[in-house]
């Protein structure tokens, strides 16, 4: 068994999900580690995909018309892709049936039996496919066909099935082993789907990643983009809502600020959970990914973010001789508080699957960013914990879900996002701020800046053009002459003898 092969024995998404770091190194490092080692993320792709179709090889027919339905689903996108890659050849489905050996003579019907009702009731799900080697050979040949990656393909098509590497182990699809998640899935996928064609944003996603776009926050000189910038981060040009903060962990210490004296408080580790829309390697289409970053904070001893002034910054602390000094903003806006945090010696915060980073780089917090694609694993990697505090204005913080008011277990952040897509839990009744209006609102204002920016910088270059022309007008050319121009001939003053 190689290295990589034992690395697999604890799934990433397992892995991020309970805690437990892969050998030897934390989660924080290890994703750095494997972004900056592409061979070793080929080869721990190829062995997940190799993983998947093995189990979907193996796997007892006719399989459930549930886990029949989430495979429809997910081979949508690469039939989609398939079609947009071929767009001048005739007939490409037809192609593919005879490829995929679904039909000898490429009929094109016989593929709705592996599209997606959309009529989910279970005698429309029975009509379905129940062969998922079917799914897999159909997936794996669209791949081929548009030119993406095979082993990709094999993965997107089990995502939140049994058969998926990251959830082994599961005993059936119907049983609600994936703490209830179901039904908020289903409402994010559907969002993402709705605002990403109202929007156009898979026009938009391309074209910036096609210009080397990214979002500059500058001012009126760029309305905020910057083109060519071969790093530029595609999360950066991602529309996103922010959702809450989940607790990792806290410890009492003494606070100081500048203008008060020493006072009990407790120094809190927290993940700020953003939820936006991106098209990351491997995607065919716009899809939904829970951003995940550290922060930390510093809140009166004893109580909830919610309930007291606050005082939060983005990364991870960095304790000197028992002590922290750092710029704090309140949670919510105002000015910059110098703070001095005394921690109790020998004892250290909690700080989940961040670790900690070098002394001699002191801004590599910057890299600890995640982010966990919208599936059953990443709801419950992002939304699972039961300690959260909401960001901004939507919902009411007072506010939790009760049992079998939702799906999602109750008293999780789980519950209290549902309850807001699902029930409109939002407050004020008048014009609720949403999730999807707040992930909506962003969507249409990335949107509108770039269709700006790109406006002003084909009127700039416009006026680049006109300039050049009227310059090569204006300005003397001594190597250009004409049958008309006036030519000065010197007179002779010699005389010809005859």
């Amino acid at each position: 068994m190689t290295e990589d092969e034992m690395a697999e024995g604890i799934d990433e998404e397992d892995a991020m999900r309970t805690g437990r770091p892969a050998p030897d190194h934390d989660a924080a490092g290890k994703a750095r580690s494997d972004r900056s080692d592409p061979e070793r993320m080929a080869r721990k792709l190829a062995s997940k995909a190799g993983r998947a179709r093995a189990a979907l090889r193996s796997a007892p027919t006719p399989i459930a018309p549930k886990a029949a339905m989430q495979l429809a689903r997910n081979l949508a996108p690469l039939i989609e892709a398939l079609k947009k890659a071929r767009p001048r050849q005739l007939k490409p489905l037809q192609d593919l049936t005879r490829r995929a050996g679904v039909s000898a003579d490429g009929d094109e019907k016989r593929l709705s039996r592996f599209r997606p009702p959309r009529d989910g009731n279970e005698a429309a799900m029975k009509r379905l496919a129940r062969d998922p080697k079917q799914y897999l050979g159909l997936a794996e040949t669209a791949a081929l066909m548009a030119g993406l990656s095979v082993d990709q393909a094999a993965l997107d098509l089990v995502v939140n099935t049994p058969w998926s590497p990251s959830q082994a182990g599961m005993a059936s699809f119907d049983e609600n082993t994936a703490g209830g998640y179901h039904r908020l899935l289903e409402q994010l996928r559907e969002t993402v789907a709705a605002i990403s064609e109202r929007a156009k944003l898979d026009w938009y996603l391309d074209e910036t990643r096609r210009r080397e776009a990214y979002r500059s926050g500058g001012g009126p000189e760029d309305d905020g983009w910057c083109l060519g910038h071969p790093f530029a981060d595609q999360l950066d040009n991602a529309p996103s809502v922010p959702l809450l903060f989940n607790e990792i962990g806290r410890m009492a210490c003494e606070a100081r600020e500048e203008s008060g004296g020493w006072r009990e408080a407790d120094l809190v580790m927290l993940e700020r959970v953003h939820f936006g829309i991106a098209k990351l390697k491997g995607d065919q289409v716009p899809t939904g990914y829970f951003m995940l970053a550290p922060w930390y904070g510093v809140v009166e001893r004893g109580r909830s973010l919610d309930g007291t002034r606050c005082l939060l910054r983005y990364g991870i602390p960095s304790v000197l001789d028992d002590e922290i000094m750092d710029d704090f903003q309140a949670s919510e806006g105002g000015p910059w508080v110098r703070v001095t945090v005394r921690v109790p010696a020998g004892k250290s915060l909690p700080t989940g699957p961040y670790g900690r980073f070098a002394e001699d780089d002191p801004f590599g917090f910057e890299d600890a960013r995640f982010v966990e694609r919208l599936s059953l694993s990443g709801i419950e990697r992002a939304l699972g914990g039961s300690v959260f505090h909401v960001m901004g204005a939507w919902g009411d913080r007072a506010d939790r879900p009760e049992p079998g008011f939702t799906e999602a277990p109750p008293g999780t952040a789980a519950a209290h996002v549902e309850a807001g897509l699902v029930f409109g839990y939002a407050h004020p009744p008048e014009k609720a701020f949403t999730v999807r209006g707040a992930l909506e609102d962003s969507a249409v204002h990335h949107l509108a800046t770039f269709k700006a920016f790109m406006a002003r910088q084909m009127e700039m270059a416009d006026d680049r053009a006109q300039q050049a022309i009227q310059d090569f007008r204006d300005g003397p050319d001594r190597m250009r002459t004409g049958c008309f121009d006036d030519v000065d001939i010197p007179l002779q003053t010699e005389t010809v003898e005859e």
